[in-house]
């Protein structure tokens, strides 16, 4: 936001800064102080009023503002206003503190994340969620409340932590009985290695390649009589498979770097509201921001927070890469991702690294070769 009184101190960047002074002379923009930091930077002192009429010449011969500082003419009416403003703050957060701890302001879950807005339902319906009255709030009652509505629960805590209802709860683990299938579908693809029926009919042999949801074993067997009988499929049915990886690694890659330009802001907040801002003009294409936050008071249990963020001007420089530097580091990688895909008890064949190289990109895959059980 552009201020109307006050100074801003530019850092420039260019040459023919005589020129330039020269312009801004004859343009009615009074410079308030000039200094040469080095051969190819000039720092001036403008009135904030100039700012936007200053930016647009300087764009216009090709200049580059490395840094702004805004020093505002009633800064130290700021500084008493926002003195003002703070103790103001404090005033009125012990006042809302004192009110606030009578309500509950959030609730903390300690539990199965998909059972969140469930739980948040149930109690809202109930007026025992945010914005509940803790005088008169009994934990046993909502405790009672959540299991009779909520079948999938099984022990449920309750109690506060300071503005907080905190919900600890587990859910139910039911023994389920395992339904036997009348078939027995392949659970992905591969070669058939070996075939046990212990009832059923086998549809496949070893040797075979199949796909993933194929019937391996059928749920019908003949009698003696030759007469075909519906029965419920078993047996275990193993193939050889292969597990793979690829890491892709582009020769020339795009990357985003500071330029060295930025320009910094900060903003004081209560509650999540702005009490106070010192913002500027960001003018830069391409950023990124680095912020961090602390609290003014760091003993008061008021949350009076004060806000530093830097914008740092971006630009793309193009990074050409020797594969041969990466190769072992990709190699590794590729096989450690595949790796990650074996089970324990599954048995190792063989393993084996490819290197593709298309479109001015390696392909690095990695492949291997078990044995398992896919009924």
């Amino acid at each position: 936001m552009t201020k109307i009184f006050g100074k801003v101190c530019l850092l420039i960047e260019g040459v023919n800064f005589a020129g330039l002074l020269n312009e801004l002379s004859l343009k009615n923009i009074k410079i308030k102080k000039a200094e040469r930091k080095t051969a190819t930077t000039l720092q001036v002192v403008i009135k904030a009023s100039d700012l936007k009429k200053v930016v647009a010449i300087l764009n216009e011969r090709c200049y580059t503002i490395k840094q702004q500082k805004n020093n505002t003419f009633f800064s130290g009416f700021q500084k008493f206003f926002l003195r003002a403003g703070v103790l103001t703050g404090v005033i009125v957060g012990i006042l809302f503190n004192l009110l606030a701890s009578f309500f509950i302001w959030d609730i903390k879950f300690y539990g199965d994340q998909n059972l969140q807005s469930q739980i948040t339902k149930v109690l809202n319906e109930n007026n025992l969620g945010c914005g509940s009255l803790k005088l008169g709030f009994s934990t046993s009652t909502a405790e009672q409340v959540l299991r009779e509505n909520i079948s999938s629960l099984s022990l449920v805590n309750i109690s506060f932590r300071g503005l907080s209802l905190i919900v600890s709860y587990t859910t139910r683990t039911e023994n389920e009985s395992l339904e036997e299938t009348q078939n027995v579908l392949a659970k992905s693809d591969g070669v058939v290695a070996s075939v046990s029926v212990t009832s059923g009919t086998s549809l496949v042999e070893v040797g075979q390649y199949v796909k993933k949801g194929e019937v391996l074993i059928a749920g019908y067997e003949t009698d003696e009589n030759n007469e075909v009988i519906s029965v419920n499929a078993k047996g275990q049915v193993y193939a050889y498979t292969w597990k793979s990886a690829t890491i892709e690694f582009p020769v020339e890659k795009i990357e985003w770097v500071r330029t060295g330009n930025f320009v910094k802001t900060s903003y004081v907040t209560l509650f999540s509201n702005v009490v106070f801002s010192n913002e500027s003009v960001i003018d830069f294409e391409k950023y990124e921001s680095v912020q961090t936050t602390k609290y003014l008071i760091s003993s008061s249990a008021l949350p009076l927070k004060i806000t530093f963020k830097t914008f740092y001007e971006l630009e793309a420089v193009v990074i050409t890469q020797n594969y041969s530097n990466y190769e072992a580091q990709l190699s590794a990688q590729a096989k450690l991702l595949a790796w990650e895909q074996i089970e324990s008890e599954e048995q190792i064949i063989t393993e084996k690294t490819e290197v593709n190289f298309v479109s001015n990109i390696y392909f690095v895959s990695h492949y291997i070769k078990i044995k398992e059980k896919i009924s």
